[in-house]
């Protein structure tokens, strides 16, 4: 399993020139729909990452990385806070995948701001 995106050195195939999305480190397909609405699948979304855990924007979407104590996540989720300091609650936009996930901030490997995403439009 990658633990981050720096596992493989691609050369990028195209560039985006977008402003707000131009700080991006990576761009990848989004695929299910626990985001929905706020992410439909085949979404293309815009990362950042995040180098400090304990600065967050609460009820912000991240892509969440985490290793095998946390059952190797990845998803996109909103992140909110959590009692005790040293976790933090990851919550679907989607009402049908109802039901908070608790996991420790240790347990996290790769921690992404989602910037932005690019929808296709099939016309």
């Amino acid at each position: 399993i990658l633990e981050t995106f720096n596992d493989i050195l691609e050369k990028p195939s195209f560039y985006i020139n977008y402003m707000p999305l131009n700080d991006c480190t990576a761009y990848f397909p989004f695929w299910g729909d626990s985001m929905i609405p706020l992410l439909n699948s085949g979404d293309v979304v815009g990362v950042k990452k995040v180098e400090n855990t304990n600065v967050l924007l609460w009820g912000e979407a991240y892509l969440i990385i985490t290793n095998a104590n946390a059952n190797n996540m990845r998803t996109v989720k909103l992140i909110f806070k959590h009692a005790d300091p040293s976790k933090i609650i990851l919550r679907a936009t989607n009402p049908a995948f109802s039901g908070d996930i608790e996991i420790n901030k240790e347990d996290i490997i790769g921690l992404y701001l989602v910037k932005g995403k690019i929808t296709k439009i099939i016309i």
